[in-house]
């Protein structure tokens, strides 16, 4: 007689894998360059003349 026929199993997927650890920090970026300087302030404006100045007094009549 024939032999009995193998029962087929039905194989059940594993659990997906853990996540690997996160990568270490990459290195500080170099310093930027300084910035140009600013320019030169302008020139203040020029000050107003100063007031005339006011006439001297009469003198005295000499006798006569």
């Amino acid at each position: 007689a024939d032999g009995a026929t193998g029962s087929r199993e039905r194989w059940i997927e594993g659990d997906t894998g853990a996540d690997g650890a996160a990568g270490s920090k990459g290195d500080t970026g170099d310093t930027g360059d300084t910035g140009a300087d600013g320019a030169a302030g302008s020139k203040g404006d020029t000050g107003a003349d100063g007031a005339a100045g006011s006439k001297g007094d009469t003198g005295d009549k000499g006798e006569s």
